[in-house]
């Protein structure tokens, strides 16, 4: 098996991509040609950041445990292998993470706020990056200690929180499932209904699971039926989207689920369509295509710099559009949108070459200096 699966990564890529939509629209608006209908769809996972998020965390539980999981005797080298994954998860997240909160901050205080353009931002968007931006703050922040208000530079960083303290169970959830999957099962749903554990844990264990039995989806001939494949596939972007697409139930049918159990129901539909792409060539081989792979690869860079970019960059490409002649709300919100990708993809590039990539060079030198000291 590679040990780098460029399909994982490019839905990774699109996932990201989604909460960017998601937010645009939240800031500016939808164009009003798009019919409201279509967002009680599936098709409303291109703008359902929720949803994206679940797909994150069942991600990460796969990609965690997957190097791990394949091997007789996961972490057998004790702390040292410990001390290499904690190193690789705060090199891999954290640093880049602190890197844009400050890069955002000088952006906060040399560019933002911009002029009022057409459309304008909405109120929900326009509540962020109002508070003054003091170092206590930024350290704050840089530690993931703010986790709520919009006094926050980057909003989505809760989903870093989550994964940051989640990531700290994940050798004890690996060596678990290496032994016993329904172990992890039990254990897990004790210590969401019984600890008060994150209840985001679910997702992790999903990915984990996925991993334990990869090889099997990988070459099952059952999951490579047409209708099974199909099946898994359709519910699995049902309950992937039903945050929206469960309008499309009938009234005595539609179950009005609370918060939690949405999120439940999002990250079963997330583990569904894994499951399907997995016992997929065909898929897998779409997802390969260059453009996906390294759409993929910056994903990190792109979910963490998308909200500077909506506050700094967009507002000021309108008041370029509203300059240079008559444009339409909706051809400028359709534009604006275009740019606004792709110059998010542009800044996302830079920030994966010279602060993703050195961070995780950094963190396999200081691996090589445990191994080597011990």
């Amino acid at each position: 098996m590679k040990a780098r699966l460029d399909y994982l990564d490019s839905v990774r890529g699109v996932a990201a991509v989604a909460v960017l939509i998601g937010h645009y629209f939240g800031g500016y608006g939808v164009p009003s040609f798009i019919p409201l209908w279509l967002w009680q769809t599936p098709f409303s996972i291109a703008r359902d950041g929720f949803a994206a998020v679940a797909m994150f965390f069942v991600l990460s539980g796969l990609v965690l445990a997957l190097k791990y999981i394949r091997l007789e005797r996961p972490f057998q080298a004790g702390w040292r292998d410990l001390a290499s994954f904690y190193i690789a998860r705060i090199a891999r997240i954290l640093v880049p993470f602190v890197a844009v909160v400050w890069l955002s901050a000088a952006l906060h205080l040399f560019v933002y706020p911009p002029q009022p353009t057409t459309p304008p931002a909405s109120a929900w968007l326009s509540s962020y990056w109002t508070s003054d931006q003091t170092v206590g703050n930024l350290i704050k922040q840089s530690f993931l200690f703010i986790r709520m208000g919009s006094d926050r530079l980057l909003p989505q960083d809760w989903t870093l929180t989550v994964e940051m303290n989640l990531s700290l169970w994940m050798p004890f959830l690996i060596l678990t499932a290496a032994h016993s999957f329904g172990g992890l099962l039990l254990f897990s749903a004790v210590g969401i209904v019984f600890l008060k554990v994150n209840g985001f844990l679910f997702a992790f264990v999903m990915g984990i699971g996925l991993a334990k039995y990869f090889d099997r989806l990988k070459d099952s001939a059952f999951v490579k039926r047409p209708m099974v494949f199909l099946g898994l596939l359709s519910v699995g972007l049902f309950l992937y989207s039903y945050r929206f697409s469960n309008e499309l139930l009938p009234a005595f049918i539609r179950q009005p689920f609370n918060e939690i159990w949405l999120w439940y129901i999002t990250e079963i539909g997330a583990l569904m369509i894994l499951m399907a792409l997995i016992g997929s060539p065909r898929l897998q081989h779409v997802l390969d295509t260059k453009p996906l792979t390294y759409l993929g690869r910056i994903s990190y860079s792109f979910y963490l710099w998308h909200f500077s970019i909506l506050l700094c960059f967009t507002p000021r490409f309108f008041a370029f559009l509203n300059g240079i002649g008559p444009v339409s709300t909706d051809a400028a919100r359709c534009i604006g949108l275009l740019a606004t990708v792709a110059v998010t993809i542009g800044v996302s590039d830079l920030s994966f070459r010279f602060i993703e990539k050195p961070s995780i060079q950094l963190g396999k030198r200081l691996n090589l200096l445990v191994s080597s000291r011990s």
